[in-house]
């Protein structure tokens, strides 16, 4: 009889076939199956405009999809020189410090306060580099970057849970201190937003995770309060996004590992819940990076963790991405330059310190290796920059050691170029179908002539081709006047008493719109033109009439010569001119012969 097959595998569209099959027959029917994918092109492969100083251009983009499923893609921009580190060659060694080690409050841990391991020794390689100690030995503070300052606050000295912050300044290498919190606080979420300081959670003394809100303005040196958050936890990231507070995950009193996530409003001095976080977590490691939220690795009571994810705020959804190479938790990191960076921490469960460092890529979905870090130490404090502060080399034994790899600044949540935009910056693009991106390139954002460049990304959900970078480049040039005349020189001949035209091309060559002033000199004879004309938009031309009138006593063969000028008003150095002769002849009267 006559069937219908199919064939399907994960990740593939279904096929069907018809066959039939007679009786006592085997039959082999072969299955093709095509990937469920798209498959994004993107063109050209790079941009270069000359634009003139205080004015803008724009070209396009175009993205297409040649695959069989939906391609959902976004743009974004690097600065130049804003590259992921690279691995080099003499960097600190691996360390891996075994011993036992907790996420918990430093009150319930069993680990106690024996250190793992020796102390750091004296600076390592570059290009980790060591800074100031902290003022105090120190682990589980929280440090954010406000205007090229560090701020840390709350954390365990070794002794007791603080309420105390410090500020670092790169410049001349120093600590100072800052007002206190309201409450003690270990391993809190902080943030910065708008030139102010977010702190809420942590555990405090007695080992509650602390629900009040404090808010730092380092311009007044004073803290103020806002909403509570619902529930609070200790040992979550915090993360700042268009302006918003996340904090993700944490630990209780009594155990690690939630998936409750909250979001601070500062506008309206409230909180939300959004979309839960993919499987129990705390001591995970976050970043904004253009217009998302990346977590990796982290820890619960029942093992640690690989997994990355990423949370698009548009779609208030979560998405597996990459794992780590290893698992890891309570590490320093930071999103900078649009990758995520992850250093030090704690692997291989919850029984190794280690100095090892890793950074994701968003682009291309994948992992790689960054330098070994100075200190191998799990509970520290890291901010933009990228800085590390403090931490435990084992149990709860606090060091005041921190170190900075030069660098990683632009942690602002998106990676931008002041002069480059796009429209529309994401969207859908159906199979075999493509969308155009308008890019405008806007020399009113640089101060001065020169030449610059940068980097144009699109990213989609193709699994093989999940990135194109596009070098662009902005070439701006002084806003320029000129002008041509053509034909330079022109002649023609009258009768007297009778009025020559002549026509002639004034183009404007500049940059800029303009007017041009219209003179004549040296003729004799009555000339005569408009006193201006325009105005011309760059490239533009007009035709200039000039007439001149021979006179009626002007003898046979009589010349007038006149130059006519015509000169910018933008900038009167730049003219041009024709110079037009004119020449009277008599009519000619023919008598004709006749012979007698």
């Amino acid at each position: 009889g006559t069937y219908s097959m199919t064939a399907s595998y994960t990740g593939y569209i279904t096929g069907t076939a018809t066959v039939e099959i007679l009786a006592g027959q085997t039959i082999t029917q072969n299955f093709e199956l095509i990937l469920d994918q798209p498959n994004m092109t993107v063109t050209p492969t790079s941009l270069q405009v000359t634009v003139v100083l205080s004015t803008s251009t724009q070209t396009t983009v175009t993205i297409g999809n040649t695959g069989v499923a939906n391609l959902t893609w976004q743009v974004s921009e690097i600065p130049s020189g804003l590259t992921r580190a690279m691995l080099r060659i003499g960097s600190a060694p691996v360390r891996r410090v075994n011993g036992q080690v907790s996420p918990l409050w430093v009150g319930r841990s069993k680990a106690g306060a024996q250190p793992a391991g020796p102390l750091p020794s004296a600076p390592n390689d570059p290009p980790w580099t060591n800074i100031a100690n902290y003022p105090t030995s120190i682990m589980d503070s929280s440090a954010a970057e406000i205007n090229g300052l560090i701020y840390s606050v709350g954390g365990y000295d070794g002794f007791s849970i603080l309420s105390s912050g410090y500020v670092y300044d790169p410049a001349s290498n120093s600590w100072s201190p800052i007002a206190s919190m309201s409450n003690t606080r270990e391993k809190p979420a902080v943030a910065a937003i708008n030139g102010l300081l977010y702190v809420v959670g942590g555990w405090d003394s007695f080992g509650t995770p602390v629900a009040a809100l404090e808010i730092y303005d380092p311009s007044t040196n004073t803290w103020s309060t806002g909403a509570s958050i619902p529930v609070a936890h200790a040992g979550a990231p915090g993360v700042a996004l268009n302006g918003e507070f996340y904090v993700i995950g944490g630990c209780s009193s009594f155990s690690c590992g939630y998936t409750d996530v909250y979001r601070y409003d500062p506008a309206s001095n409230s909180w939300s819940t959004v979309a839960a976080y993919p499987e129990a977590v705390s001591w995970n490691h976050c970043g904004a990076i253009n217009g998302m939220i990346y977590c990796a690795g982290g820890v619960t009571d029942f093992g640690s963790l690989t997994s990355t994810y990423v949370y698009d705020p548009g779609s208030n959804t979560w998405s597996p991405l990459a794992s780590m190479p290893q698992d890891q938790w309570a590490g320093g990191y930071v999103a900078a330059n649009g990758y995520l960076y992850v250093s030090g921490g704690v692997t291989n469960g919850y029984n190794t310190i280690t100095n090892e460092g890793f950074a994701y890529d968003p682009g291309t979905n994948t992992w790689s290796s960054i330098e070994n870090s100075n200190n191998t130490v799990y509970r520290g404090a890291s901010a933009c920059g990228f800085y590390r502060i403090g931490g435990s080399i084992g149990g709860f034994t606090p060091i005041p050691n921190s170190e900075v790899y030069p660098g990683l600044t632009n942690c602002g949540g998106i990676t931008g170029i002041p002069w480059l935009s796009e429209s529309p910056i994401t969207g859908t693009v159906a199979p075999g179908g493509s969308q155009e991106v308008t890019v405008t390139f806007d020399a009113h954002q640089v101060p001065s002539t020169g030449v610059y460049s940068g980097t144009l990304r699109v990213s989609g959900n193709d699994p093989y081709n999940r990135r194109v970078d596009i070098p662009v480049t902005m070439i701006v040039i002084a806003a320029g006047y000129g002008v041509e005349v053509s034909p330079p020189t022109a002649a023609q001949t009258g009768h007297p008493g009778t009025t020559l035209t002549y026509n002639l091309d004034v183009t404007n060559v500049g940059d800029l719109a303009d007017t041009f002033n219209v003179t004549i000199s040296g003729n004799t004879w009555t000339t005569t033109a408009p006193a201006t004309i325009g105005p011309l938009n760059p490239g533009e031309t007009a035709t200039l009439t000039v007439t001149v009138d021979i006179p009626f006593d002007a003898a046979d063969g009589a010349t007038d010569t006149a130059t006519v000028a015509v000169t910018s008003q933008g900038d009167p150095t730049k003219s041009a001119s024709s110079v037009l002769t004119s020449t009277s002849v008599f009519y000619q009267i023919y008598m004709p012969w006749i012979p007698k």
